[in-house]
């Protein structure tokens, strides 16, 4: 069993959240690879967790330990202990540097391409 952590800009649609666009795309992959037999841990933005802060759910209460502010990413992935760590948003890979693990980006649609047809 490999330990993932899927780093991704948005909320995933668990503990009662709303998500959209890249929180269903890391949920999806996320639920697929948890289906294989792997342990899957989501890192969402602190700020966007305050809804479920006081909730007793197992999965709010998970959400809002991996939750991460962009200056502590890399030590909040790092306490996760994964194997892996992929990515749903390009951009995040900035605060990657100097993770010792691989490194995965799950790039959906070329940027360009959603700037120039979007």
């Amino acid at each position: 069993m490999t330990r993932i952590s899927i780093i991704t800009s948005d909320t995933v649609p668990t503990a009662g959240l709303s998500s959209a666009d890249a929180g269903l795309r890391a949920f999806s992959l996320g639920e697929g690879l948890r289906a294989l037999g792997h342990e899957v841990t989501y890192h969402c933005p602190a700020r966007l967790l305050e809804a479920v802060r006081e909730s007793t759910d197992e999965a709010a209460k998970n959400l809002v330990r991996h939750g991460y502010m962009t200056t502590s990413l890399r030590e909040t992935i790092e306490a996760a202990r994964p194997d892996l760590a992929l990515f749903t948003d390009w951009p995040l890979l900035t605060y990657a540097e100097g993770l010792e693990i691989p490194v995965v980006l799950d790039l959906s649609s070329p940027i360009i391409l959603e700037k120039s047809f979007g």
